[in-house]
């Protein structure tokens, strides 16, 4: 799990490291959740081994409570 990824550079190492790995990544930042986060995650290939995006901004707001 990557909280906090902003651009997601370490989030992409865990797929990097092979198929069968998978990242999550909850961004409490809405604008970095739905854009740079979302375009690199897209960009690498790996949509399918990074769970979290775009939504996992809303999940940290709610456990802050």
């Amino acid at each position: 799990m990557d909280v906090w990824p902003n651009q997601g550079d370490h989030t992409l190492l865990i797929p990097a490291c092979g198929p069968h790995r998978h990242a999550v990544a909850c961004e409490p930042n809405p604008l970095l959740a739905e854009s740079n986060l979302p375009g690199n995650v897209a960009l690498y290939g790996v949509r399918e081994q990074v769970e979290g995006l775009p939504e996992s901004h809303r999940l940290v707001r709610h456990m802050r409570g």
